[in-house]
């Protein structure tokens, strides 16, 4: 059987719709898995990711070098490890941060819920990070997001807040390759961008 070729007698469908909901379950009862290509699934449904380019590859290096550093008492992991925000939402990110207080959500295989910073870095499926996972992530209440734009040598901070009455990732702020980046959450968390572009 090949990757993506699962029995669909056992695959849920969305009522009164045609629409496959895929599991996390399913996916990791494959044979290939996980030796098959990236794959997450979004409400139900499955985004095979494009693998990275070298620029990014070097970014997100340089990102987990400076993050482990100062953030060496919490728990810093990077792409590819499964976070099972529930059964039909598993995303890679491509870093993110558990505090050692949340540390029980850290598993033999997986994240068993949600990391309190995620960062991702653009690639050609933009829009992804850009909308639908930055939807995921207000949903399943993230902390802080970073979105990092290799193309424009920014990196944009979002930070959980309530906005009438309702949880909302709002930008903090967007900086540029001349200025340093201070997480929100993590106060001794500093990035040159200078070093990272």
């Amino acid at each position: 059987m090949s990757t993506l070729e699962i029995d669909l007698k056992n695959v849920k469908t969305k009522e009164h719709t045609a629409k496959v909901v895929f599991t996390y379950e399913q996916l990791a009862a494959m044979p290939e898995w996980p030796i098959s290509p990236l794959l997450e699934i979004i409400h139900g449904e499955l985004f095979m990711p494009p693998s990275p380019s070298i620029y990014h590859h070097d970014i997100r290096a340089r990102l987990v070098a400076q993050i482990r550093t100062q953030l060496d008492e919490h728990r810093v992991f990077n792409a590819p490890v499964d976070v099972v925000l529930s059964p039909e939402n598993v995303v890679i990110p491509d870093i993110f941060v558990v505090r050692k207080e949340g540390s029980s959500i850290i598993t033999e295989k997986n994240i068993e819920g949600t990391p309190d910073l995620i960062i991702e870095i653009l690639s050609q499926n933009r829009e992804n990070d850009l909308q639908i996972k930055r939807n995921l992530y207000e949903q399943f209440s993230v902390k802080e997001y970073w979105i990092v734009d290799p193309e424009n040598k920014t990196i944009q901070l979002l930070v959980l807040k309530s906005v009438e009455g309702t949880s909302k990732l709002v930008e903090e702020e967007r900086f540029t390759i001349q200025q340093v980046l201070n997480s929100v959450l993590f106060p001794d968390l500093s990035i040159v961008l200078g070093e990272i572009f």
